[in-house]
């Protein structure tokens, strides 16, 4: 092996990289001055080392700058992934979101095919009426052949009296902007109102619509009714409460079941004849609730409806139970919905 004599550059500004120039100590006819450029720890992450070869070449091992993975720290920053894509936790809970939606589809399959199998009651439609298409429909009650409803979402919710032929809005009473207003219901003189993550129900005078008083409820609010003796109250869960309408404290609970399965996102409630009938968020039915052992023994399908209102807004969804004694009807409607229907169910 020939000798190799080095000679090095050593430019008057700081060098950005160090050049060294090599000459074959014997010269040979193949033998050329060979440049080779050995990068600073300003350009590089690690020095890499020089091989000499017999003929008296000095050639460089591959860049491993090149060679790195990109998910490497050290890898150039052109390839380099971002920190956030690097790190395992980040993609075990994407994985877990996944899993979650998987369980929730075929648990929404399986809530249908229940469904299916419980006894359908019929209903015919008597008319049908415009609606304030605007409106969060979340508390639907008839009081002496008077509408009232309840509209929901921040900055929208209002407690308001209804002209049931027209749609027109005869009175209403607009919540605070932080206030999420959920179901409505008549007790006595008083109208009652949940919220939904305020923790509060809110009371009404029955005549004026002007709130008159507030009570704590450590719960969110959805649904609510009473069977003359109790209030009724639905949290979103499968769960109905019996609440004291004198102390708002509860005094007992059952959970709804469907075909042996829980049933839970309760909505919309009102007490008829003995059972509850519940609005399923989400779902184009309503279904009839023994309230003693919470058990659903019936529904009523409305999915013929809710094709007809032909509203794209995934948050359409029914919701409104009012049941008029005067004829024994229902009137139903949706969340943005542009009508009200009144049905009457048969025996």
């Amino acid at each position: 092996m020939g000798t190799l004599l080095v000679h090095l550059h050593l430019p008057l500004r700081p060098p950005r990289s160090l050049r060294f120039i090599l000459f074959p100590a014997d010269p040979t006819p193949d033998s050329r001055r060979r440049t080779v450029r050995m990068p600073t720890s300003r350009e590089a992450d690690t020095f890499a080392a020089v091989s000499f070869l017999s003929q008296g070449r000095a050639t460089m091992p591959p860049d491993p700058r090149r060679t790195r993975p990109p998910n490497s720290d050290f890898a150039p920053p052109a390839t380099r992934r971002p920190a956030w894509q690097r790190s395992p936790w980040l993609w075990l809970a994407i994985a877990l979101v996944g899993v979650g939606l998987a369980f929730r589809l075929i648990d929404f399959d399986s809530l249908e095919s229940s469904a299916d199998q419980l006894p359908s009651i019929a209903y015919h439609r008597i008319a049908e009426y415009p609606h304030d298409p605007t409106a969060y429909t979340q508390g639907l009650t008839v009081h002496d052949g008077r509408l009232f409803e309840s509209t929901g979402r921040f900055g929208e919710s209002s407690l308001r009296e209804v002209d049931v032929t027209t749609g027109e809005v005869l009175r209403r009473y607009d919540l605070d902007e932080s206030i999420f207003g959920e179901g409505l219901c008549r007790w006595q003189d008083s109208w009652l109102m949940l919220t939904w993550r305020n923790e509060l129900l809110l009371k009404f005078d029955g005549e004026t619509l002007q709130p008159v008083g507030e009570h704590p409820w450590p719960h969110e609010g959805w649904g609510i009714t009473h069977d003359g003796r109790r209030l009724i109250v639905s949290d979103g869960t499968d769960r109905l409460f019996f609440v004291d309408p004198t102390t708002f404290e509860p005094t007992g609970h059952v959970d709804v079941t469907l075909q042996g399965r829980r049933l839970d996102r309760l909505n919309e409630l009102e007490f008829i004849d003995g059972h509850v009938f519940a609005n399923v968020w989400y779902r184009n039915f309503i279904v009839k609730i023994d309230p003693t052992d919470g058990r659903v023994v019936a529904k009523i399908d409305l999915e013929q409806l809710r094709k007809e209102i032909r509203v794209a807004d995934r948050d359409a969804v029914l919701n409104g139970i009012a049941y008029d004694p005067t004829d024994g009807s229902l009137l139903v409607t949706g969340k943005l919905w542009p009508k009200l229907y009144r049905i009457r169910l048969e025996k």
